[in-house]
């Protein structure tokens, strides 16, 4: 039998959690709660690695997806891009009026590679920055997709993941009440 209260405050925690964290936060004065985070020169997930010039707080959203707060460059991405042939591509904050075109791998359908968009290190990302970085696969059509129920079906996307680093600017409130385990009032904030 679910108690009534876990049914409401549930999804009312999850929807404050997922604003308080999709909306990178302005540092004031002060630490606000970023010296509750651990610090690190690199962080890994789904097989990308983005390392730093120096060890920077990071944390992680609730998707998994890596945050680091502060300023921070980026001296390598594992695995490297490479320029010819265009592989493993990153962009830096992806524009929005792109015109679906890509630049993580040359072989992308109709011509919609754009290697204009792509950053390659060193480069260095400010608070509000999203960092997107790619893996190529060796040969299109060489893994199944995941997202794909059909039988036979053959992949044509040249990207086999990509991964995403957002650079904050701290931690706003709520934030710093979930490192420190809170209950739901301390979640209501504005």
């Amino acid at each position: 039998m679910h108690n009534s209260r876990h049914i409401i405050v549930r999804p009312l925690l999850a929807a404050i959690l997922f604003a308080s964290i999709a909306i990178p936060c302005r540092a004031r004065s002060g630490d606000h709660g970023v010296s509750a985070l651990p610090s690190s020169d690199s962080v890994s997930i789904d097989g990308i690695t983005w390392r730093f010039s120096t060890a920077v707080p990071v944390g992680r959203f609730v998707n998994g997806d890596y945050y680091v707060v502060g300023n921070v460059t980026v001296i390598a991405v594992n695995p490297p891009p490479t320029s010819s042939p265009g592989r493993n591509g990153s962009v830096l904050n992806m524009p929005v009026a792109s015109n679906s075109l890509s630049p993580f791998d040359d072989r992308v359908s109709s011509g919609r590679y754009a290697p204009q968009l792509r950053v390659n290190p060193p480069f260095t990302m400010h608070p509000g920055d999203a960092l997107i970085s790619s893996i190529s696969v060796n040969q299109v059509g060489d893994y199944q997709p995941w997202l794909r129920e059909g039988e036979g079906e053959t992949p044509d996307s040249p990207v086999r993941t990509v991964s995403v680093l957002t650079c904050l600017g701290g931690l706003c409130r709520c934030v710093q009440a979930l490192l420190r385990r809170p209950d739901a009032e301390d979640l209501l904030c504005g």
